[in-house]
């Protein structure tokens, strides 16, 4: 019963590294390292191609709750930097993406950030075009600023 209890404790995120640690063996633990630095690398290779492909970003969160609901949150945006993303030599200190999610907890909530995807313009229209208004839809394939979020709900019960 102890040792179960013990399992059930979730450490906080400074002490993930060091509950792995105490807990679980050594080769679980380097299975599981390798696993976070692999998928680590492939988020960070993925990101670079959203980033560097286009000048804007296309995120979009879809949830869907315990009824009929499904909640969609969208960002289309060139996530231009604020003035605290710049240091004091007044570099920009964070990439595109960063500047993107920072936005989309903004205006959305940590909820909805959690489940955010990036995708390629392309593919953004294609999966998500029903949703988006048709003044959007126009400018698909223009490179321009725009600057769009939404929410949409919908709920079948």
């Amino acid at each position: 019963m102890r040792e179960e209890q013990q399992m059930n404790e979730i450490p906080s995120n400074d002490l993930v590294e060091e509950w792995l640690e105490t807990h679980l063996t050594p080769e679980i633990n380097t299975e599981l390292t390798q696993m976070r630095d692999d998928w680590e690398k492939e988020r960070q290779e993925y990101l670079k191609r959203v980033e560097t492909n286009d000048p804007i970003i296309f995120a979009v969160s879809q949830d869907i709750g315990t009824a009929e609901g499904t909640s969609f949150c969208f960002l289309v945006s060139r996530c231009y930097p604020k003035s605290c993303d710049y240091d004091e030599n007044r570099q920009v200190i964070n990439t595109k993406v960063e500047r993107a999610q920072r936005d989309f907890v903004e205006l959305f909530g940590d909820y909805y950030a959690k489940g955010i995807e990036f995708l390629p313009r392309k593919e953004f229209f294609t999966k998500y075009s029903q949703y988006l208004p048709p003044r959007l839809l126009e400018l698909r394939e223009e490179i321009c600023y725009i600057e769009y979020h939404s929410k949409l709900h919908i709920n079948y019960s």
